[in-house]
């Protein structure tokens, strides 16, 4: 295995175990990142399952996936060649399983989480929702929401992604948002209310809410301040911070705003908003700062940017496959 090349997702994942199997170290670093998010268990669940099913479909398109994916590289990998490669196979290697990854995507939605849902949003599309007590909420791309209103108050858990909550107050009647880890209490605003990779956030454009984590204490966040929640091991972490007020929500105008941001993070703020998928590619590279204001409305212009940025090459294997690889 290459020594450029740090996996941080689960395709990245299931191409380093392929490569070095009986790796003791690199197991070691596995079961840690499996262990430290719940997020990743999901992803690589899905990613398992989908390729077993991609495996039972394939030869069915395999003239589209073949091509996609290297051909001749993609058939090594298929016999379970198990030894050394150079890192350009790895490379290959990586689109082969995300090319498998997109289109288990495609095919397989996830019907349960739509059965829970009220509201659901697919890839690169936001949807605003004028609730019956005349607050409003606009879904992000790839996100979900439940909805329970009584006489008594006001209930949404953020079952999936991202939403951005305008509230009508009243008193007699609180409205809540509610993900694993927080619950957050309107009290008159304008918030937002984000689930990623092992980790929630609410932060607030205007007015105040309430906040209840999972260690039980109560506190109030006001206009341009947030809280963050993150997994780590075990245990969690909370951090709070502050930005401008209307930097809260932009992406519901079609831009992610970084600040001294990891690339990583600005990329994961923009999956849900190209169809296919993005690897990150070279050791240390997602974690490098990034700043400045992202077209989501344009992701595959967004990850260009990001690359220049950082002199880093972008790979646009498919329409649905972009490697950024690291210079």
């Amino acid at each position: 295995m290459s020594e450029d090349f740090n996996p941080t997702t689960a395709v990245e994942w299931k191409i380093a175990l392929s490569e070095e199997p009986d790796d003791p170290v690199l197991g070691a670093r596995f079961d840690a990142w499996l262990a430290a998010a719940e997020d990743h268990r999901t992803e690589w669940r899905d990613l398992t399952r989908g390729l077993e099913n991609f495996r039972q479909v394939g030869p069915l398109y395999r003239e589209k996936w073949v091509t996609a994916s290297g051909g001749g590289q993609n058939a090594a990998l298929q016999r379970g060649r198990l030894k050394r490669r150079s890192a350009s196979f790895v490379r290959v290697s990586i689109a082969a399983f995300a090319v498998a990854a997109a289109v288990t995507v495609v095919c397989a939605p996830d019907l349960l989480l739509r059965l829970q849902a009220d509201y659901v949003t697919g890839t690169a599309e936001t949807r605003t929702v004028d609730l019956a007590d005349g607050s409003q909420l606009i879904l992000a791309p790839r996100s979900a929401v439940k909805l329970s209103y009584s006489v008594e108050k006001r209930d949404i858990r953020l079952l999936k992604g991202e939403a951005l909550f305008t509230v009508r107050h009243d008193m007699a009647r609180p409205f809540e948002v509610h993900t694993d880890k927080l619950t957050v209490t309107d009290i008159g605003t304008i918030f937002d209310v984000r689930l990623a990779r092992g980790e929630e956030e609410v932060s607030v454009r205007e007015g105040e809410v309430r906040v209840r984590d999972v260690s039980g204490g109560f506190h109030d966040l006001d206009a341009g301040t947030w809280e963050r929640i993150r997994t780590v091991g075990n245990g969690v972490s909370v951090t709070h911070g502050s930005r401008a007020p209307d930097d809260v929500g932009a992406w519901s105008a079609g831009q992610i705003i970084a600040k001294e941001n990891s690339v990583s993070s600005v990329v994961d703020r923009l999956r849900p908003y190209y169809r296919g998928g993005v690897v990150l590619y070279g050791s240390s590279f997602g974690e490098k700062s990034l700043t400045g204001v992202y077209d989501a409305r344009d992701p595959v212009g967004a990850f260009r940017a990001i690359a220049a940025a950082h002199h880093a090459q972008m790979h646009q294997l498919s329409p649905w496959l972009t490697i950024l690889a690291a210079p």
